[in-house]
């Protein structure tokens, strides 16, 4: 049994990353989708995804559609991870 725990955006990047730092590594997968790159970047979690493409700043509250067009466009990328 794999079990992956994914945060997307920054409150959830901010709770995997707190998990991870558990040292359950071994038994879980840690994985982040974020459209922020710089979070992505200074992360130690090693499955990242980057949905900022064609979007300014950071954050949905821009353009929830935006994000969400950027998510199915990576849909391979993020099913890898999961899977």
């Amino acid at each position: 049994m794999k079990i992956v725990v994914i945060g997307v955006g920054s409150a959830g990047s901010a709770v995997v990353e707190k998990l991870h730092k558990e040292n359950i590594q071994d038994e879980v997968t840690f994985a982040l989708v974020d459209s922020n790159s710089i979070s992505l970047k200074n992360s130690a979690i090693k499955a990242k995804v980057f949905i900022g493409d064609n979007v300014r700043g950071f954050g949905g509250d821009e353009s929830p559609q935006k994000y969400k067009k950027n998510a199915l466009e990576k849909y391979d990328e993020i099913k890898k991870v999961i899977f």
